[in-house]
């Protein structure tokens, strides 16, 4: 509990109970300008502000919000040690998932809707984080999410079923936990990768021991019943777990190697696989993440716009991109986004970004066999660890996400 609180009667508070929200570094940054990206990265005191209900209509009913925002903050009037002016700040010019600029009119269609706090103290940023989500009016309710880079998602993986299968029922959340638990345990890759990880982390104890850590906090809840224009349903569930270690790529690796499992493996009975549903799309027309493998659902969110409208607004958008069965960018779409150039070995000596993508390039259509292929990859990329921290963070993500479609498609892609 924050030790400093409001002072005098004239700041109004209301009687109710708000879920508590957790947002990941990466996502609360994903569509601003490198610049605000610097402000946040280079002010301690900043905090991203989460409008509920925020979109297109929202932002044009409260064109002021920021400013409330901030009239709200200073009413609060907490103590500081020293003097503070807050300020919140508007996002700017939006990128979408191929980080080139957006039209204004596009925007709309960019997440997470965030505002910029910052020039605050360090008692007012308890408190307001202490507790998070504020109601200032009837339609103005907004919450304040810290800028934390070591938070990691506990979410998975989504599973669907078609309702008319019949195979949801009241109490299949237990069913499914014991399924997916009862296949990890038994997978050897599974196995190594975490007895690896926490062995790395310095978990004591055996290879069966540190999976049952590993899987200890894994839990299954109903999500929704989603629906698509086109009228098809889909029963979702989440997976959902304690993230084992903060290295993000052996957190890939292990988030791979259980999705592989579920969607392998895992059954509802006898005649029925789990439907892995993706987790990641890159998809402007909507605020959730969670898609049907085959069809993006079109939730219905107060104020926020959807499918039908995206449609005839931007006809030359694409609705959302192919399916990719590994929840990464695949080998092909990453390579066709890389210099096409032939490479030959010492041919470069530098470590720039090109260098290593041409090296990875070579490494991947190089004929070896899968464990030679993986070891060389894992080579080129303990070599070239100096270059990569010179890089930008998305280059940083870009080449650690090729690198892991790659291990991911020389073991599990069912194109091979």
């Amino acid at each position: 509990m924050p030790p400093n609180k409001p002072q005098g009667n004239t700041t109004p508070f209301f009687v109710t109970t708000y879920e508590r929200i957790v947002i990941s570094f990466n996502d609360l940054i994903t569509a601003i300008t490198d610049s605000q990206r610097d402000t946040i990265a280079n002010n301690f005191t900043a905090i991203a502000v989460m409008p509920l209900g925020a979109g297109p209509m929202f932002m044009n009913k409260h064109p002021e919000i920021h400013n409330h925002i901030r009239d709200f903050v200073v009413g609060l009037k907490i103590a500081e040690e020293t003097q503070y002016e807050p300020t919140v700040y508007l996002l700017e010019t939006r990128y979408n998932h191929t980080h080139k600029t957006v039209t204004d009119a596009l925007q709309a269609y960019a997440k997470p809707w965030s505002l910029i706090l910052t020039g605050v103290g360090l008692n007012i940023k308890d408190y307001l984080l202490w507790f998070q989500t504020f109601a200032i009016a009837k339609d103005l309710v907004f919450s304040f999410v810290p800028y934390d880079q070591s938070l990691q998602s506990w979410v998975i993986t989504d599973i669907g079923a078609d309702p008319a299968l019949k195979l949801v029922v009241p109490g299949i959340e237990t069913k499914m936990i014991v399924e997916v638990k009862t296949k990890l345990w038994k997978d050897d890759n599974f196995r190594w990768i975490v007895d690896n990880i926490l062995g790395q982390e310095g978990v004591e104890g055996s290879a069966c021991e540190r999976v049952a850590i590993a899987t200890s906090s894994l839990t299954i809840q109903y999500i929704a019943e989603l629906g698509d224009s086109n009228g098809k349903k889909c029963e979702t569930f989440q997976l959902r777990g304690k993230p084992i270690t903060a290295d993000t790529r052996l957190h890939a690796e292990w988030l791979s190697a259980i999705r592989l499992v579920v969607r392998t493996q895992c059954r509802f009975n006898g005649y029925a696989k789990f439907n892995v549903v993706r987790t990641v799309q890159f998809c402007h027309a909507r605020k959730a993440d969670t898609h049907p493998t085959e069809l993006c659902p079109s939730l219905h969110i107060e104020h926020w716009s959807d499918q039908n409208e995206a449609a005839t607004t931007f006809p030359e958008f694409p609705a959302e991109l192919p399916d990719d069965d590994i929840h990464l960018p695949s080998i092909d779409e990453m390579l066709r986004s890389m210099d096409p150039r032939p490479y030959t070995p010492g041919e470069f000596k530098g470590l720039d970004k090109d260098n290593l993508r041409l090296r990875l390039v070579y490494v991947h259509n190089k004929p070896q066999g899968a464990q030679g292929k993986l070891d060389s990859i894992q080579q080129e990329l303990q070599a070239a660890k100096s270059g990569l921290e010179t890089l930008t963070a998305r280059d940083q993500k870009m080449l650690l996400g090729l690198q892991c479609a790659m291990c991911l498609e020389t073991y599990a892609s069912p194109r091979m």
